[in-house]
């Protein structure tokens, strides 16, 4: 089965300035993602690994360890992770794949482990679902507040059974096929790997920077 992992690395960010340069443990994020789907090749999971960027600093920061790919025009700072991984696919319309994995550099503290267990987890339901890695909220969203279209704020559903999960950016196994004909990674019933706390944080914040360091050098002493 032909395998892609695209990791998509643009150079700015709205919340977290230069958000994919910046370091855990010393290793910056997108080198961090890229050292993840290394092991997943070498692991016979990826045939091949591409970053798309926008970003000369990135690309120069990847080689000679993968290849980039600079991303179209047609891609700015609205477009979300799905069209970066469309655009990707069909600018390389030579090529097909049969699966792509997609890794964000702002999760630092995911595993290889975690990666191949997903992946399994996609085996055993005959790839028949996307995969997500996601984690348990510390609250089930029914003890939420979300903020409603008049402004004010109520529980977002009544509460009910069940488990609740949040994909926090570790990885998702999905199909090129799915992603042309959704909207989103959101759109399609999915299989879930639930994730350690520990290796669940997704940095989008200075905050999200200071406890991915802590718990970095935690499990690194």
């Amino acid at each position: 089965m032909k395998t892609l992992c695209l990791i998509p690395a643009r150079g700015t960010s709205t919340r977290l300035h230069r958000k994919n340069l910046r370091e855990v443990g010393g290793v910056p994020l997108v080198r961090r993602a890229v050292d993840i789907a290394l092991a997943a090749q070498r692991a016979g999971l990826v045939e091949e690994v591409f970053v798309s960027t926008d970003d000369h600093e990135i690309e120069e920061l990847i080689r000679p360890a993968v290849r980039p790919y600079w991303r179209g025009r047609t891609l700015d700072a609205t477009s979300n992770v799905r069209d970066v991984v469309v655009e990707f696919l069909n600018n390389r319309d030579g090529e097909s794949w049969e699966l792509v994995l997609n890794l964000l550099p702002t999760s630092p503290l995911r595993t290889l482990r975690t990666v191949v267990q997903a992946y399994r987890l996609m085996a055993e339901h005959d790839f028949a679902h996307p995969v997500m890695t996601a984690v348990r909220p510390r609250k089930a969203p029914h003890h939420m507040l979300a903020q409603a279209v008049d402004g004010l704020w109520r529980v977002p559903f009544p509460a009910a059974g069940g488990d609740f999960f949040v994909h926090e950016g570790g990885a998702i196994w999905t199909k090129p096929e799915w992603l042309r004909a959704d909207k989103g990674f959101y759109d399609r019933p999915c299989l879930i790997q639930d994730v350690p706390p520990e290796e669940a944080v997704d940095v989008d914040t200075e905050l999200d920077l200071m406890l991915a360091e802590a718990l970095w050098r935690r499990a690194n002493p």
